[in-house]
Parts: C-alpha cells; structure tokens; sequence
C-alpha cells in the first residue's frame, strides 16, 4: 500500500513578526487617552506655555490643566475595571501609602492642600496601575517610548531653531533644557527616554529602526543638557539593561550577570566612601552637593518636632516666610526650597516614620519582584533599568510619591507590572 508523505504544518512566525489585527475605535481611543495623559504627567508642556518663568503657585492655567487628565483617567479606567481592580488588590501596600497620604490631611500644617495633593498623587499612581493592567511589557514599553519620542523631538527642535527657549540663558547658559524650565530636567528624562526606547527596540523588532534612532536623540540630548548626574544616569541604567540582556541567555548567564551587578555595586560604593571627592569633583559637585546637606540637616531638626506622621502630605515647603517649618529650614539652610532635594526624606518629612516604614515595605516588595523578573521574564528588559534610575533619583530629588510627575508613574508602572504578572 503507497503512503503519501504528510508535509508537516509551516512553523508560526514569530510573535514580534506576526501581523497584528487592527485595532477597533475604542483600543485606539484607550491608547491615545493614555498618551495624552503620561504626556501631560511628563509636564512638558507647561514651560513653553508659560513662557519658562510661571511656576504652579503662580499661574491658575497650571493648577487646572490636570483636571482633564483626572477626567481622561476616570475614562480608561472604567473601561477596564475587572483587572485594575484584581491588581489593587495585589498591590496593597500602594493602596495603604494612598491611603495614609488622604488620611494626613486631619493633621497636616495645611489641611486642603493637603486632600488636594493627596487626590493629585492618586490619579497620578492610577496613570501607573492602568497602563500596567491593560497592556502587555511591549505595548507598555512602546507607549512610553512615545511620550519620550514626542518630547525628546520637540526638545531637539527648540534647542536648535529657538535657543531663547530650548537652551538656558542666565544659570549654565548655552546648556539645553528642552521644553522643562532646566538642565537637569531634560537630562535626567532624556536618560530614562533612552531605556525606555531600546527595551521597546528588544520588545518589537519591527520598529527597531525607529526607536533606536529616536534613542539616539535622547542620548544626544543628555549629553547637550551637560547634566553629569543624568549622564551617570545613563550609564547606570545601560548596564542593568546591558546584565538582563545577558540574564536571559540561560541559568548560567544570569547568574553570572547578577555576580557582576552586585560585585560593580560593591566596587562603586567602595570608590565613593573611601575616595567622595574623587567622585563629587568628576560629578561637578562639592561636599555639600550644591547645598544639599546643609538643607537636609535643617530639615530633619524640624522633622524631629513630628516624628510620626510628619507634617502632611506635600504641603510643608509652600510657606517659607513666617513662623512655619518651612520658614525655619530657609533661616538654618540660609536658602528658600522648594522640596527636600530628596525622596526618603522627602517622604518622611510629609508622612513621618509610618509614611517612611510603609514605603520602605513596598519599595522592598518591588525590589523582591525586579529580581525575580531578572531571572525569568522578558520584562526585565524595561523593569530593572528604571528601577535603578528611580533609585539613584531618590537621594538627590523628591521622586517618591511626586505626584504629577512621570518618573513616580514608571515606578508604579514597573512595580504594578511584575505584580500582575501578565506577559
């Protein structure tokens, strides 16, 4: 009896090949809300359109531009309310922070900024929780590669066509600043821009071209904006995505790769404790970090008048004249700030010890789920270069808990992400 051959089934092509269906009117609506408002949360629009010298205090069009982005986020939330609500609850530490942030307005110095900050920080966190719940690491990754895209290039374009607006012109002039107000703002979001956009460049390798000429631009931006922190940034972040590439070649590799993260860890910290001038000076800095120390030394002697539940959340820098807190930092500092120059302390300050103790928890928590996905998911890729960068902005900005602020949202991002769990 003749057998005819059976010719076994051609091979799928692979996902990141594969045609996608195209998306119906209401995910394109979800993916542009989402957009318009980590755009928004980036803050790169205010500058341009206050002219690079209104401040939030001062312009009512800054305090109420947020209001449609609440709105928006209400919007993409319902929409999708089983699995927000499942990753809420997996995410009960985050809630308890939020919570404990509401709840400090019954003893905060200023009780109405107090809920309206609180409510700000939980739309914020929410821009997190929902790109985290709705879409998969390579949606994620490449939306947010969008936001960076879109503000990287207009930076480029007005540094370059409109240096009265793009480049600084009395502090550092000739450095640019793109569409923030200064130096170190473009740096430093230029920096994660580049993460972001080559983890999206692993993720969907049809466009690879695309993000990683969009990548270019953001490093180029970072170099332009002559902030040496960003630049460490940088650095620091390319070699944690540069060990998880290495981590998913096998069990050995990753091993391999952790033994020389934490070795270039020790080695790091041993230069900067046994050799700090060395470090500060190739930095631009000096032994008080451009004044830091003096004015965390005079925060902490009014923390130590509330050690508990602190002054309230986010409210203790608005009144520097007078008798209040604010006003005693600026006489023992012999300088006016705006925040605490830290996130650590900043969060100590406005939540006491019991803000301080819930956020080390979910900071933990965070740290426990990067090193897990270290070993086993793709998501590395995008998690542990932003956790890193996260952390090295905490001990000299007030990234913790910011609300409207974009680097706090890719925190809760990350952080919500590995938690769910989903590819």
């Amino acid at each position: 009896m003749y057998y005819r051959p059976v010719r076994p089934p051609p091979l799928p092509a692979p996902d990141a090949w594969r045609p996608s269906r195209p998306l119906t009117a209401a995910q394109l609506a979800t993916w542009f809300a989402a957009l318009f408002s980590l755009l928004m949360l980036s803050n790169s629009w205010a500058a341009p359109l206050t002219g690079y010298n209104v401040t939030a205090e001062d312009s009512a069009l800054l305090r109420n531009a947020y209001f449609p982005v609440y709105a928006v986020l209400l919007g993409v939330m319902v929409t999708h309310p089983g699995p927000l609500a499942r990753l809420m609850v997996k995410e009960a530490v985050l809630m308890g922070i939020l919570a404990l942030a509401l709840a400090s307005a019954m003893w905060s110095i200023d009780p109405a900024a107090t809920f309206r900050r609180s409510l700000a920080l939980g739309f914020t966190t929410f821009a997190g929780l929902v790109v985290a719940a709705r879409w998969s690491w390579r949606a994620a990754a490449e939306l947010v590669a969008t936001v960076f895209a879109i503000d990287g290039c207009l930076s480029l374009i007005l540094g370059a066509a409109v240096p009265s607006m793009g480049r600084m012109q009395e502090l550092f002039p000739g450095a640019w600043r793109g569409v923030w107000l200064e130096k170190n703002a473009l740096g430093g979001l230029m920096a994660i821009g580049v993460l972001v956009q080559v983890a999206a460049a692993i993720y969907a390798p049809q466009r690879r071209l695309l993000w990683i000429a969009m990548a270019v631009i953001s490093a180029a931006l970072v170099i332009l904006s002559q902030s040496k922190t960003s630049l460490l940034s940088l650095l620091l972040g390319s070699a944690v995505l540069g060990a998880c590439v290495l981590a998913r070649r096998g069990p050995a590799a990753a091993v391999l790769a952790l033994w020389i993260s934490v070795s270039s860890a020790v080695v790091a910290s041993a230069i900067f404790l046994l050799a700090p001038d060395l470090v500060l000076d190739s930095l631009g800095k000096d032994a008080t970090l451009t004044g830091r120390t003096t004015l965390w030394k005079a925060a902490w002697r009014q923390f130590e008048t509330r050690p508990l539940l602190g002054f309230g959340y986010g409210v203790l820098w608005d009144k520097p004249e007078g008798w209040g807190p604010a006003a005693w930092i600026a006489h023992d500092a012999k300088f006016k700030a705006g925040h605490a120059h830290n996130g650590w302390l900043e969060t100590v300050l406005g939540l006491g010890f019991v803000g301080l103790g819930f956020w080390i928890v979910y900071f933990l928590q965070t740290l426990g789920r990067a090193i897990r996905e270290f070993f086993v998911s793709d998501g590395s890729y995008l998690a542990l270069p932003l956790i890193a960068i996260f952390l090295l902005r905490s001990f000299t900005e007030a990234s913790i808990l910011d609300y409207h602020d974009i680097t706090w949202v890719l925190f809760v991002l990350v952080s919500a992400k590995m938690a769910f769990n989903r590819p």
